[in-house]
């Protein structure tokens, strides 16, 4: 009998969803901040990470309430079961991701997580409230809140090839000391 190896299991597991719920993200975090006191004006430097292809999924919320067997028998009808919390989403990143977040990435509950919602074409701003590291080493568990009534700011990357045929027409003269 061939034993799996737990690592690979988990990395076949996390490929699968990939494959059902992956999408491109980034990843903010803020490296400063400074408030200029006369004028009131912020300004900040964050880094930002392109993940390829993250595992977008969304968190589900349960109540946990502690009552007698006999509370729950008498009232049947008003007894419910957990909620759909649509303002908080589970984000899977996998390390084995070679255009995603390196393994040496620290997370910060002052970073955010920017998603472009193929559905509704906008981009929604997630705060990291917590992660976890997952079993094996195979990659980071991080659940986010919706930042709402913000239009979140995006890093874009723009990449212009062109060829120029310059013709100079005058001496350039160096001077080296």
């Amino acid at each position: 009998m061939r034993r799996s190896n737990p690592k690979t299991f988990a990395n076949q597991v996390l490929g699968s969803l990939k494959k059902q719920h992956g999408a491109a993200v980034q990843v903010y975090q803020m490296v400063s901040s400074n408030v200029d006191r006369a004028s009131g004006v912020r300004s900040s430097v964050s880094t930002c990470t392109e993940v390829d292809n993250c595992i977008i999924l969304p968190a589900k919320v349960t109540s946990e309430v502690s009552q007698s067997i006999s509370y729950i028998s008498a009232a049947k009808p008003f007894i419910m079961g957990g909620f759909y919390a649509t303002g908080k989403r589970n984000f899977i990143f996998d390390f084995a991701e070679r255009r995603g977040l390196p393994v040496s990435f620290e997370w910060s509950t002052s970073d955010w997580i920017i998603v472009e919602n193929t559905v509704t074409g906008r981009t929604e701003k997630y705060d990291v409230e917590k992660f976890e590291e997952l079993y094996f080493g195979s990659g980071w568990l991080v659940t986010g809140n919706r930042v709402t009534g913000v239009s979140p700011q995006r890093s874009v990357k723009e990449s212009i090839t062109h060829t120029l045929q310059l013709r100079l027409n005058s001496t350039i003269t160096a001077v080296v000391e």
